[in-house]
């Protein structure tokens, strides 16, 4: 079963290092959530606002795919992109 959030072993488990990779704090709180999000911080805001509604459209099509084919799905169907400023939205069970 896993530590629940806020919890002297999760605690326990964050202290261990400063900062760790993605997959660490998702594997942590996949299990004790029932449902999580987790992104990243890009610079991709001020390109998207510069383009028109269907050049925006064209644009995020083809970026997905690129991005589908560079990083692709690992277990469970996840992909989990190796970027540094990273956050995560859980709710709870």
């Amino acid at each position: 079963m896993p530590a629940p959030f806020g919890s002297a072993e999760l605690r326990r488990q964050v202290a261990r290092r400063w900062v760790h990779p993605p997959e660490f704090y998702y594997d942590l709180l996949a299990p004790r959530a029932a449902h999580l999000d987790a992104w990243t911080s890009t610079s991709l805001r001020p390109i998207l606002r510069a383009l028109d509604d269907r050049a925006r459209e064209t644009y995020l099509d083809l970026l997905l795919r690129r991005l589908n084919r560079a990083y692709p799905a690992g277990a469970g169907g996840v992909t989990r992109y190796p970027f540094r400023r990273l956050f995560f939205v859980a709710v709870r069970r």
